[in-house]
C-alpha cells in the first residue's frame, strides 16, 4: 500500500482543469458557466481583531468550505484516478481494487511490490499535468502480511518511506494488523473524551439523564464505534468496548463499583431511558 499526499491540493487545483473535466463529464454548459463565473476574479479578505485586510485576489484553488468545491474536486482526483491501470491492484473476488480515496487522501492498493510502483508514476504523471505534486516526504509505503516484507517504491529518484504503521482517516493502519491495539485506541480516545465531560456533564445534577444520554451518544459512542464495521471482532474487543462503554453508564447515573451494582443492571436501566438504544 501506498499512502499518497497531496501538497496543498486544495489550492492548486487550476479552474481551467475544473471546467474541462466537467466538459468531459457531459455537465449542461450552463452549469459549467455559472461555476466558471463563481470561481472567476474572486477575492478575499482575512479579519483578525476586528480588522479586515486588504482584498486578496485568489487564481487558483477551490474556496475550502464551500459545499461546491468537494464535488469540484472530486472531479479533478477521478481524472487521476481514472488513468491508473485497471488491471493491477489487490483482488477481492473478481473486482481489482487499486486505489481508495477520500477527498485528497488516496492510498494505491498492489499485491506486490512491482504492482505498486506502476500505478505511482501514473499518479503521479497525471497530477504533474494538472499542476498537483505529491509530497515525498509526507507519501509512505506499508505492507501488510504475516513476515515482515521489504517494499521499495520510488519516486523521482526518491525512496518512498516503509512505516509499519500509519493513521488514515482516523483509523490505525499495522503492517502486523493488531485489531487489539486498534481497538484499545479507539477505546482510550473514548475514555478522554468522556473524562473531559465527567464533571461537567456527567456529575451535573441539573441535568437529565435524558440529556447526559444524549450527549454520551452524540460525543463519545462515535469514537469508540468508528470504523467498527470494517473490522472482525474478537470476544477481547467486544469486551473493551463495552467495558469503556460501562464506565461512561456508570457515571451517567451517578454509580460507581462501591454501589455493587451489576453491569447488566444499569444497561436495563439505561434501555429504559428513551434516549439509550
Amino acid at each position: 500500500m501506498c499512502f499518497v499526499d497531496l501538497t496543498k491540493a486544495f489550492d492548486r487545483v487550476r479552474l481551467a482543469d475544473v471546467i474541462e473535466c466537467l466538459r468531459e463529464k457531459e455537465v449542461p454548459e450552463q452549469i459549467v458557466r455559472v461555476i466558471k463565473e463563481l470561481n472567476t476574479d474572486t477575492i478575499g479578505r482575512i479579519r483578525s481583531n476586528n480588522e479586515t485586510s486588504r482584498p486578496i485576489i485568489i487564481k487558483n484553488g477551490v474556496r475550502q468550505g464551500d459545499s461546491l468545491s468537494s464535488m469540484l474536486f472530486n472531479r479533478i482526483m477521478d481524472k487521476i484516478v481514472a488513468n491508473l491501470p485497471k488491471e493491477l491492484g489487490y483482488r477481492m473476488g473478481k473486482v481489482p481494487i487499486n486505489i481508495i480515496s477520500y477527498a485528497d487522501d488516496a492510498v494505491l492498493i498492489a499485491d506486490s511490490e512491482e504492482n505498486l510502483q506502476t500505478p505511482l508514476l501514473r499518479f503521479d504523471q497525471m497530477a504533474e499535468r494538472i499542476s498537483m505534486e505529491i509530497s515525498l516526504n509526507k507519501t509512505k509505503s506499508l505492507t501488510i502480511s504475516r513476515n515482515y516484507t521489504k517494499c521499495e517504491v520510488e519516486l523521482r529518484g526518491t525512496l518512498i518511506e516503509q512505516v509499519p504503521k500509519l493513521n488514515y482517516l482516523g483509523a490505525e493502519i499495522s503492517a502486523r494488523r493488531d485489531l487489539k491495539q486498534k481497538v484499545r485506541i479507539k477505546a482510550t480516545k473514548a475514555a478522554r473524551i468522556s473524562g473531559c465531560l465527567y464533571s461537567l456533564v456527567w456529575l451535573n445534577n441539573y441535568m437529565s439523564t435524558d440529556c447526559k444520554v444524549r450527549i454520551y451518544k452524540t460525543n463519545v459512542r462515535p469514537v469508540l464505534t468508528y470504523a467498527s464495521e470494517t473490522r472482525a471482532e474478537t470476544a477481547y474487543t467486544q469486551q473493551l468496548l463495552r467495558t469503556t462503554e460501562m464506565k461512561t453508564t456508570r457515571a451517567i447515573h451517578g454509580k460507581t463499583f462501591r454501589d455493587k451494582i451489576r453491569s447488566d443492571h444499569l444497561r436495563q436501566l439505561a434501555k429504559r431511558n428513551p434516549g439509550h438504544n
